[in-house]
């Protein structure tokens, strides 16, 4: 599957079934990525890969096509430096909270191969909180800093799985064949990327707190995404469709809370304008 990052979240634009499970080979790659590639020419594009992309052959191919990327190697990579030195990546001796980056190093022992830069990096322990593994980044690009900052975007893909598979959606549960799964897969996409885009206009709005908890005390991260506040407002629209003739008669009858309900349903029109 290939997708943008919006706002922390994957949007997905295309997909493939496949037969079989875990890493896929290079032509299903170049199948999934030609079309979109062909379509962004014209863009800056960056394409992130996570470990199952992690293909020195794929990093050739994009690099041919003249597009950036960051792709995440395995720990069991082989690196060789100028000096003919070859060195596993796990045993470079990176701790948390360190990094480094090899610019022009042989990647894997497959002779044939053009050089590429590594970028290496160990989030510090936060909170009594440490990553199991460092990030290994197979990239063209020249900087430390901005590999590292570039694959954070990626998480937005595993938010994007967590909401497909554990979260709203759900789609493990069906057990749908590929063909009927994906037909399935273009309905989620429409309505996954309206919830992101329509969360973020009503967040922009400032009425996300009419619509859901936006805030938590003593949590330093927002208590919800884009795409949930999406969903929420959704719903509340929905509910608000259903009780508009009995909260104008509540506001007839409450003299004194009569500005704040006057004010929650102003703000339902004015919901009601962005969907």
């Amino acid at each position: 599957m290939a997708s943008v990052i919006y706002r922390g979240r994957a949007l997905p634009l295309y997909w493939q079934f496949l037969s079989h499970s875990g890493s896929s080979g290079l032509a299903p790659q170049q199948a999934v990525l030609r079309p979109l590639l062909a379509l962004l020419k014209p863009y800056q594009v960056v394409v992130l890969g996570d470990r199952e992309f992690c293909s020195v052959h794929l990093a050739q191919w994009l690099g041919q096509e003249q597009f950036s990327f960051y792709l995440r190697l395995r720990c069991n990579e082989y690196v060789q430096d100028e000096t003919g030195l070859v060195e596993q990546l796990q045993h470079l001796g990176l701790k948390p909270g360190q990094s480094q980056f090899f610019e022009q190093v042989r990647v894997t022992k497959q002779a044939g191969l053009g050089l590429f830069n590594v970028a290496s990096y160990w989030k510090r322990a936060y909170r009594g909180h440490c990553e199991k593994r460092a990030w290994f980044l197979l990239t063209n690009l020249p900087s430390l800093g901005a590999a590292v900052k570039a694959y954070q975007q990626r998480m937005g893909i595993e938010a994007f799985f967590r909401d497909y598979k554990s979260g709203r959606y759900q789609v493990e549960s069906t057990r749908l064949n590929p063909q009927r799964l994906s037909g399935l897969f273009v309905l989620l996409a429409l309505a996954y990327t309206s919830a992101v885009i329509q969360g973020h206009e009503v967040r922009t709005q400032g009425l996300a707190s009419y619509v859901c908890r936006a805030k938590e005390s003593r949590r330093m991260r927002r208590r919800h995404s884009d795409f949930w506040i999406g969903l929420y407002a959704q719903a509340w629209l929905g509910g608000m469709e259903l009780a508009t003739d009995w909260v104008e008669s509540w506001i007839q009858l409450s003299g004194n809370k009569r500005p704040y309900l006057q004010q929650g349903l102003h703000s339902a029109f004015r919901l009601q304008s962005l969907f």
